[in-house]
């Protein structure tokens, strides 16, 4: 599966000295069938309305996972990665969707920051996750 999402959107890294530090992984709804974690966060994220309209209906593409090196933590990394990943994908996508478990504050504050809006909860293994979309076209 991670092979498939790869070719369709290659995942970015962060390097430091030849180290991988960070990855942001990359995800339509074309990968749908393919895990079913994956395939719970689809159904779960697309009748949620932005503006009105259900998600399934707009153009998004949605962040499988962000991880950065905990010794780079906090040093714009993650900001960075994002900055690429909506300079290379706002062309062909309007909106970037992810979720962030609640109790992931440093998450949270990053990606409020960045302009990403609450637009649902789920529950997924005991734990409450925040749905969050960034608007590409504000």
């Amino acid at each position: 599966m991670l092979q498939k999402a790869g070719r369709d959107y290659p995942p970015i890294v962060a390097k430091f000295e030849g180290d991988i530090i960070g990855y942001l992984l990359i995800f339509d709804q074309k990968i749908l069938g393919m895990h079913p974690v994956i395939d719970h966060f689809i159904y779960q994220i697309n009748p949620i309305k932005f503006r009105g309209e259900p998600l399934e209906s707009l153009n998004y593409v949605m962040v499988g996972q962000l991880c950065v090196d905990h010794n780079f933590s906090g040093k714009g990394i993650a900001r960075g990665m994002y900055a690429y990943f909506k300079k290379f994908y706002a062309s062909s996508f309007s909106y970037c969707v992810t979720d962030i478990d609640k109790r992931n504050l440093r998450s949270l504050k990053l990606h409020y920051g960045l302009g990403f809006q609450l637009i649902g909860k789920s529950n997924i293994e005991e734990a409450e996750w925040n749905i969050v979309l960034w608007d590409w076209n504000s």
